[in-house]
C-alpha cells in the first residue's frame, strides 16, 4: 500500500545527489506523485533521534555527575574465562591419520586425484610415510621447505611418490646455510639418487640462488613454488576425497595460511601480515618467558589446562599482558597455556581467515599441529571436526616435493643430480639492475650473483618475465618474449582509439576551451565514448592520468573520512586550472551479459564531493556532472541517448552550447569511439586465447573493476 509522501531520505548517504535523484527518477517513472526531500540534518538524523527521545523522557530522580567520564564504568581486573566468554561445551574432534597409511596416486597437471581413504584407524603404529620396497638405489626426488622460524626437506620415491625420509631443522635467519644443512643430513641418512629438486618457503628464492650454481642449468629438474601451492598439493594427495571441498589450516614459525581447495585446484588463499599472534613463534615465546624452554611440554600443559583464561584475540603485547592478570587473578599456568592457545586459533580464524568459510573437511598442518592440545582447541572453536596429517610439519617439503616430481616427466636418459658441489657453495656477491631492453617496456627486476665453489666463481643471473635471461622460472615455462602481452595491448589500442578521435576535435568549427576527464572509476571504461563525443563539439578533451604524486594530492584534498583509494585518486586528478571537468555520476553501467549492474554509492557521490573540494580550494575550473541513470542498457540505447543528449541541450555554459543537430552528431561518433574500442579488446582477448592453447599455456583470467583490476595507479 502506497504512502502520500512526502519521502524523507536520511543517513550520510542521503548526501549523495545521484542517490536522491534516482530515487526521484524511480518514483516519477512509478507515477506515484510522491516527493523526495532530503533535510539538511540527514548526515546526523539518527543522534537527533536518540537527542529528542532523551528529552522526552523524566529524569527528575536521576542524579546526574557533574563529571560525564562518571558515566563510563570501568571494567573490574578480573580476567574471565573462556567458558564465561561462551566457548565451553564444546567436545573436540581431532581424527590424525595414521603413521603408515598409504597415500594415493600421483596428482596429474590438475593437481585432481581421486585417492583412497587414508584415516587408517586400524593401521599399525610405524614410522611415518614408511619406505618399504625401497632401497639404496631407488631414485627419488628432494623437496625442501625453508620457513622463516623452520626449515623442512622430505625426500620422496620417484616412482611411488611415497615419502622415504624427512628432515627438520630451525632456520635462524639464513635459509641458505639450512639448505645445506638438510641437503648434507639428507644424503648421509638417505643415500639415493636424486633426479629432481623442488624449493619453496619463504627462503626459497635466496637458496635457488646456490642451487643453480651448483648444478647448472637442469631446467625442470630445479622447481621453486611458492607453499600456497605445496601445502595444497600434499593435503590433496592425503584427502580421502582427492582434493574435492578441502580447506588447509596451517600455521608456521612466523606467519600463517588459509587455503581452500576445490577440485583439487586452489581456489581462495590468504597469509596474516605482519602480526604474529596467529602463529606458533608466540607460543614458544611465551613458553618460555614462563620457564619452558620445550614447546613440546607447553602443548601438554596446555592440553592439561581446565579452566582456559580469555586472554583476547589481538595484539601480542596485550595477550601476554592479559595472561599476567590471569596468573594474579588465580588462573594455573596450564589453563594459561591453554588460553595462549585459544588466542591463537582466535586470532587466526578472525584475521586471516576473516569473512571465508571452511569446506566440507578441514586438514590442519604446519609444525605446531604436532601439538595434539592445539589440533583439539581448533576444533572447539571452530565446532568443525579437524584432520592432522602424521607429520603435519613437512606437509610443504612433501607438497613441492610432489610438484617436482609431477614437473620431472621421463628420466629415461638423465643422470642423478650431484648435489655435493653444493655443500661448498657461498654467495660472496649479489646485485639487482633492471632489463633495459629497447623492445619492452617491462623493466624486469633482475638479479645477478657470484657464487663461489671449491674456489672457483660462478654468474648466475636470473629474473624477468621472459626468457632472455632464464628459460624455467618459478611457475615453469616462461613465456616466448614475442608473447601476446594483452594488457599492454589494451592501453596502446585505448591510445589509437583516443588519438583517432581527439585528431578530429582540431578540425572546423574546434574551439580552445578545454575540458578535463579524470581518468579514474567509470570514466576509465566509457573514456572512448567521452573524448569522441567532446571531439564531436569541437572542444579539446584532455584525458588527465594519475602519477606518483596524484593518490597523495588527493588524500589531502578529500576531507570525506574512510573513503577508498580509487575515490582520493579521482580528487588527484582534478586540475583546477581547465575550464572544465567532465566528471559524470555513473549510477549504472552497461555489463556483457545479462544485463547492467548499479555502481557504489561512493562513486556516483565522487563528483559532488570533488567540485565542493574545488570549490573550497578557488579552482577555476567547472565541474560537469550529468547523473546517468539509463547507461545499463548501453551506450547505443535510445534511453541512454535521451538522457545524454537532455544533460548537453540543457547546460547554461555558452561555450558548450550546441544545436541539437551537432549535438546528435557527436554522440553518434562518442558511440562509434566506444565500439571500436570494445571490438579491439574482444580482438586481443582471442588471440591471448587462442596463443595459450596453441603453445600450452595455462591462461589467467583477471576478473575485477576496471579501475581496481587494469589501473596501474
Amino acid at each position: 500500500m502506497g504512502v502520500p509522501g512526502p519521502v524523507w531520505l536520511v543517513g550520510h548517504g542521503a548526501l549523495i545527489e545521484p542517490l536522491a535523484a534516482a530515487l526521484r527518477a524511480r518514483l516519477q517513472a512509478a507515477g506515484t506523485g510522491v516527493t523526495v526531500e532530503v533535510p539538511h540534518v540527514a548526515s546526523v538524523f539518527e543522534a537527533l533521534g536518540a537527542l529528542h527521545y532523551a528529552s522526552s523522557q523524566d529524569w527528575a530522580d536521576v542524579r546526574w555527575p557533574l563529571d560525564p567520564t562518571e558515566l563510563v564504568a570501568e571494567e573490574q581486573g578480573h580476567v574471565r574465562s573462556l567458558a564465561e566468554s561462551g566457548l565451553g561445551g564444546r567436545r573436540p574432534r581431532v581424527v590424525r591419520l595414521q603413521a603408515g597409511s598409504k597415500l594415493a596416486g600421483t596428482p596429474p597437471a590438475s593437481s585432481t586425484v581421486a585417492s583412497q581413504d587414508v584415516r587408517g584407524h586400524d593401521a599399525e603404529e610405524t614410522d611415518a610415510f614408511p619406505a618399504s620396497a625401497v632401497t639404496v638405489d631407488t631414485a627419488a626426488v628432494l623437496g625442501l621447505d625453508l620457513g622463516s622460524t623452520g626449515s623442512k626437506a622430505a625426500l620422496l620415491d620417484l616412482a611411488t611418490g611415497e615419502v622415504v625420509a624427512d628432515v627438520y631443522r630451525r632456520t635462524d635467519g639464513n635459509p641458505v646455510e639450512a639448505a645445506r644443512a638438510l641437503v648434507a643430513e639428507m644424503l648421509q641418512k638417505a643415500p639415493h639418487p636424486i633426479m629432481a629438486v623442488g624449493l619453496t618457503g619463504s627462503g626459497r628464492d635466496a637458496a635457488a640462488t646456490i642451487f643453480r650454481a651448483a648444478l647448472g642449468d637442469v631446467g625442470s629438474r630445479l622447481l621453486v613454488q611458492n607453499e600456497i601451492v605445496a601445502h595444497a598439493v600434499a593435503a590433496v594427495r592425503l584427502d580421502p576425497d582427492g582434493g574435492r571441498s578441502l580447506s588447509i589450516v596451517e600455521i608456521g614459525g612466523q606467519d600463517a595460511k588459509f587455503i581452500n581447495v576445490r577440485g583439487g585446484v586452489v581456489v581462495d588463499s590468504d597469509m596474516n601480515r605482519a602480526c604474529s599472534a596467529g602463529t606458533g613463534s608466540f607460543l614458544e615465546e611465551q613458553a618460555v618467558l614462563h620457564g619452558v624452554d620445550d614447546i613440546v611440554r607447553f602443548g601438554e600443559l596446555a592440553g592439561e589446562g581446565r579452566n582456559p583464561p580469555d586472554l583476547g584475540q589481538t595484539c601480542t603485547v596485550f595477550v601476554a599482558d592479559k595472561a599476567a592478570e590471569a596468573l594474579n587473578d588465580g588462573y594455573s599456568l596450564a589453563d594459561v597455556f591453554a588460553g595462549f592457545q585459544y588466542s591463537v586459533i582466535r586470532n587466526y580464524k578472525n584475521r586471516v581467515m576473516g569473512n571465508r568459510q571452511f569446506l566440507d573437511r578441514i586438514f590442519f598442518q604446519g609444525k605446531p599441529a604436532s601439538s595434539e592440545s592445539l589440533a583439539q582447541t581448533l576444533s572447539v572453536v571452530t565446532g568443525r571436526e579437524v584432520l592432522v596429517p602424521p607429520n603435519p610439519g613437512a606437509m610443504g617439503a612433501i607438497g613441492i616435493a610432489l610438484l617436482a616430481r609431477q614437473a620431472l616427466g621421463a628420466v629415461d636418459g638423465n643422470r642423478p643430480l650431484d648435489l655435493t658441489p653444493l655443500l661448498q657453495a657461498r654467495v660472496v656477491e649479489r646485485r639487482t639492475f633492471r632489463c633495459a631492453d629497447r623492445t619492452c617496456r617491462n623493466l624486469c627486476r633482475i638479479e645477478s650473483a657470484a657464487v663461489e665453489i671449491g674456489g672457483e666463481q660462478r654468474r648466475v643471473i636470473s629474473g624477468g618475465s621472459c626468457p632472455k635471461y632464464e628459460a624455467v622460472s618459478a611457475a615453469g615455462r616462461k613465456l616466448p618474449k614475442d608473447s601476446p602481452h594483452p594488457f599492454l595491448e589494451r592501453q596502446r589500442l585505448l591510445d589509437r582509439v583516443l588519438a583517432r578521435h581527439v585528431a578530429t576535435s582540431a578540425g572546423a568549427g574546434a574551439t580552445s576551451t578545454t575540458i578535463g576527464i579524470p581518468c579514474s572509476h567509470h570514466a576509465l571504461d566509457a573514456l572512448p565514448f567521452l573524448v569522441g563525443f567532446l571531439a564531436g563539439l569541437g572542444l579539446r578533451p584532455e584525458p588527465v592520468w594519475p602519477d606518483q604524486e596524484t593518490l597523495a594530492l588527493g588524500d589531502r584534498r578529500c576531507t570525506a573520512a574512510g573513503v577508498c583509494a580509487p575515490v582520493k585518486l579521482a580528487h588527484g586528478l582534478a586540475r583546477g586550472d581547465l575550464d572544465y571537468l567532465l566528471m559524470p555520476a555513473f549510477v549504472s553501467m552497461p555489463r556483457a551479459v545479462d544485463g547492467g549492474a548499479a555502481t557504489c554509492p561512493m562513486i556516483q557521490g565522487t563528483p559532488e564531493m570533488v567540485e565542493s573540494a574545488l570549490a573550497a580550494e578557488g579552482a577555476h575550473a567547472a565541474v560537469l556532472r550529468p547523473v546517468l541513470l539509463e547507461l545499463e542498457h548501453g551506450f547505443a540505447s535510445r534511453r541512454f541517448e535521451a538522457e545524454w543528449l537532455s544533460y548537453w541541450g540543457g547546460l547554461d555554459h555558452s561555450s558548450l552550447r550546441r544545436p541539437p543537430e551537432v549535438l546528435r552528431a557527436a554522440y553518434r561518433q562518442g558511440v562509434a569511439a566506444q565500439e571500436d574500442y570494445e571490438q579491439g579488446l574482444v580482438q586481443i582477448g582471442r588471440r591471448a586465447l587462442e596463443f595459450a592453447q596453441r603453445e600450452r599455456f595455462p591462461a589467467v583470467l583477471v576478473v575485477g573493476e576496471t579501475h581496481v583490476a587494469l589501473d596501474p595507479a
